[in-house]
């Protein structure tokens, strides 16, 4: 009888253990899945980050230019016009229209290359922004340990033939 009693738990060991390494076999598979479209949606966040940026910055490069051509044609109507008014080329007057000129167009040109700047930081944070959120994502799904079910029932088996080992 007592044999019967060990054998019956032994076989309600390997059940539970079975049905606990289903259960986490089952929550291992999901958490893969999990894992994988949490690495798909950040990487298809950082292309479209990256995208965003290489418009931005093609943006940006066609002001720098345009910046650039608007310099160039205030100096050619300033020489221009002081050629008309009288005023030779390398006069102090001149001069000093050039030069305030050119420190327009290089505060001008300046802007542009702070907004790259600024940009280029502001990709690189929301890159690594996005990774981290994928990051913390993917570690608040852990993968359970497979060994754990097979241990206990291991450890079940072994406590129902010590019981029917001791009753007999």
């Amino acid at each position: 009888m007592c044999t019967l009693t060990a054998a019956m738990m032994a076989v309600t060991s390997v059940a539970g253990g079975m049905q606990r390494m289903a259960a986490t076999n089952a929550y291992n598979a999901n958490a893969a899945a999990a894992h994988q479209q949490e690495r798909i949606a950040a990487t298809q966040n950082y292309k479209r980050l990256q995208q965003k940026a290489q418009f931005d910055t093609q943006s940006l490069n066609r002001q720098g230019y345009q910046q650039a051509l608007k310099g160039r044609a205030s100096r050619g109507r300033l020489e221009a016009s002081s050629g008309a008014a009288g005023i030779a080329l390398g006069s102090r007057t001149l001069d000093e229209l050039e030069m305030a000129s050119f420190a327009l167009s290089a505060e001008n040109q300046g802007l542009v290359d702070t907004k790259r700047d600024d940009l280029k930081s502001a990709t690189q944070y929301a890159g690594q922004d996005a990774y981290n959120r994928a990051a913390s994502n993917i570690a608040s799904l852990p993968f359970k340990d497979e060994s754990a079910p097979l241990i206990n029932m291991g450890l079940g088996i072994a406590n129902a033939a010590i019981k029917g080992y001791g009753t007999a």
